[in-house]
């Protein structure tokens, strides 16, 4: 799966190249391309380093991360996570930002989720308990409900994409906001080898937002 990532910044790399070539006298280009092969180096190294430390011990900490969030229907367009306003923002900085996570438009930031190496959660767990969305937090989720955004996560270095919401088809159109997240890993001896979050709703996994209306929520 990291593979890929790196695949898509060799693709996103050249596309810029491909942008500016016809602007660069000979000498600019040859630095502008060492520049970027750099950039791809380092990140070849982050992802060496990412596998060999995949393993873990019964019940060690996965690390878990947010990245950002886009329109689905144009995932190029991406901003930071909490370009919404999520109730549970960690109040700390970014973590692993390099010039290839720049240019993939990744801004990873650490969270409050805890999942333990093959510990099962019988019941969910609160982030941050309840907390309130002020009318204009609400109408911006609204917009990115209307907008079909998705949010992208990293679990153990392995990609994690959900829904923020979801809309009626009915008249007038109603808007809901997912507030659970029910992550499923699958491990092979003592890594994960894959990871989702599912899809399956139920009743209490999600509120109706009204626009201009202020919500309290659990989280």
């Amino acid at each position: 799966m990291k593979k890929n990532k790196i695949n898509s910044y060799t693709i996103d790399l050249f596309l810029l190249i491909e942008d500016i070539v016809v602007i660069c006298d000979k000498q600019s280009l040859i630095m502008l391309l060492a520049s970027f092969l750099f950039a791809f180096f380092l990140q070849n190294v982050n992802f060496a380093t990412a596998v060999h430390n995949g393993h873990y011990k019964s019940g060690e900490q996965i690390k878990v991360i947010v990245s950002n969030v886009d329109p689905f229907h144009n995932p190029t367009e991406k901003y930071d996570y909490y370009h919404l306003p999520w109730p549970c923002k960690v109040e700390k900085k970014e973590i692993d930002w390099n010039i290839g996570s720049i240019i993939s438009g990744e801004r990873d930031r650490t969270t409050k989720y805890k999942i333990n190496f093959g510990i099962a959660l019988p019941n969910p767990e609160s982030l941050c308990g309840q907390k309130s969305l002020t009318a204009a937090q609400v109408d911006d989720f609204i917009h990115a409900i209307k907008n079909d955004y998705q949010y992208e996560m990293w679990v153990d270095d392995l990609p994690v994409w959900g829904r923020v919401g979801f809309y009626s088809t009915e008249n007038p159109v109603e808007y809901y906001l997912i507030t659970h997240r029910h992550f499923h890993l699958r491990y092979n001896r003592d890594q994960v080898i894959t990871v989702n979050i599912s899809t399956v709703l139920q009743q209490g996994h999600y509120v109706l937002l009204e626009k201009g209306k202020p919500l309290d929520v659990k989280s």
